[in-house]
């Protein structure tokens, strides 16, 4: 009887196990200090983003969902952005550019504002 219970209190906790939050919507991204002239536009869409620069050239990308944080990057060669997963849901989203080699060195701070 008490592996009977066992099992089945199991089963509860893993069927209400939370998934991570998604990104979804249009977003205008600001930088903070000297790089705050290189905004732009960038809409995500569950797990891939599109970037679209003031100059209309955009770029496509993957966004990488891991448990605390979500790493938006198009390839190995850009910083990525890292934003805190409970940051997502919100209209106005805290995120840090990292170093591409070094993901614990923040290139430059921002955020992403909801547009749609």
């Amino acid at each position: 009887m008490k592996p009977l219970l066992l099992l089945i209190s199991a089963l509860f906790c893993l069927s209400t196990a939370q998934e991570n939050p998604r990104l979804n919507g249009v977003y205008r991204v600001t930088f903070d200090k000297k790089y705050e002239l290189q905004s732009y536009q960038i809409t995500f869409s569950d797990s891939v983003y599109t970037k679209k620069m003031k100059d209309a050239v955009t770029y496509k990308g993957k966004i990488v969902y891991e448990k605390y944080k979500s790493l938006i990057r198009k390839d190995k060669s850009e910083n990525p952005i890292e934003i805190d997963n409970r940051e997502i849901g919100k209209d106005t989203i805290k995120f840090a550019t990292k170093n591409k080699t070094d993901l614990s060195l923040v290139v430059n701070r921002g955020l992403l504002i909801k547009i749609k």
